[in-house]
């Protein structure tokens, strides 16, 4: 069992985000793809966020939504069968962050991969064959590191094979 949090987060709107953070291949879209599942096993309806710091490559000159953008459309959407991208001229991440949690107020939890300089509580990915040091320093929202084999660290520490404690720290600090 992981100890209270000892830090106090500010409470958010509905849904809550949780920004699963980590350097170059640190394990985060594993440790996503696990919390959706045992997040969505548990009843709770997951949206998730991938941020990028390079701009998505289905926007690009010469595509269609690409075009309505430079016409003038603030918003650009495409919809296909299997799902449905919107991209936008605003270059303000905070700004964008804030209109994505608005257009998922339906879900129960946002899980954002990456993002380590937006607002939320965090949770590491921090494999040690491939870094050093953690990412996140002792002033940061950092709600738990998942790791491999650090065994002290300043938030609580879970071990990528089982995932439980992690889930019930989430549900506890940003579900109850």
């Amino acid at each position: 069992m992981l100890p209270k949090v000892a830090f106090v987060m500010e409470r958010q709107t509905k849904p809550p985000t949780l920004l699963v953070v980590g350097k170059k291949k640190s394990g985060k879209t594993t440790l996503v793809v696990q919390l959706v599942e045992l997040l969505t096993a548990r009843g709770f309806a997951v949206g998730t966020i991938k941020h990028a710091a390079h701009d998505h490559p289905r926007d690009e000159p010469g595509t269609d939504s690409h075009r309505h953008r430079e016409a003038g459309a603030h918003l650009a959407a495409f919809l296909t069968p299997s799902g449905f991208a919107v991209f936008g001229d605003e270059t303000d991440e905070q700004a964008n962050f804030a209109r994505l949690r608005e257009w998922m107020a339906t879900l129960d939890i946002i899980v954002v991969e990456g993002g380590k300089r937006l607002p939320g509580p965090k949770v590491e990915a921090f494999l040690t064959d491939a870094h050093d040091t953690p990412l996140l320093g002792p002033d940061e929202d950092c709600l738990a590191i998942v790791t491999d084999r650090l065994t002290e660290h300043f938030a609580p520490i879970v071990g990528p094979a089982d995932l439980t404690p992690l889930v019930d720290l989430i549900e506890r600090e940003l579900l109850s």
